[in-house]
């Protein structure tokens, strides 16, 4: 469920920056969601992620998953605290 204010459920700065962009949420904890991210990933030029440390191994679309699918695609991981080190949980 959205929060609104008085029926705005976006600030008018969020629509102006991602005007013309399609998002979508999927749960990549189940299979259909898997699926629809392989499909995905096949037309793909670029995957970003920015999950903790991990994550992306356990759902299988870590780097040489995610390479299987698709040989020349570009992998970004992106961690708010790194890879590694003492902040890592």
């Amino acid at each position: 469920m959205q929060k609104t204010h008085d029926g705005v459920t976006q600030s008018s700065y969020s629509i102006n920056v991602n005007r013309g962009k399609k998002s979508l949420c999927i749960n990549l904890k189940t299979q259909q969601g898997l699926e629809i991210i392989q499909d995905l990933i096949k037309q793909a030029d670029v995957v970003l992620e920015n999950y903790a440390p991990g994550v992306m191994e356990r759902l299988g679309l870590d780097y040489e998953s995610v390479k299987q699918l698709k040989a020349d695609i570009i992998y970004c991981s992106i961690s708010c605290f790194g890879h590694w080190g003492p902040y890592i949980g």
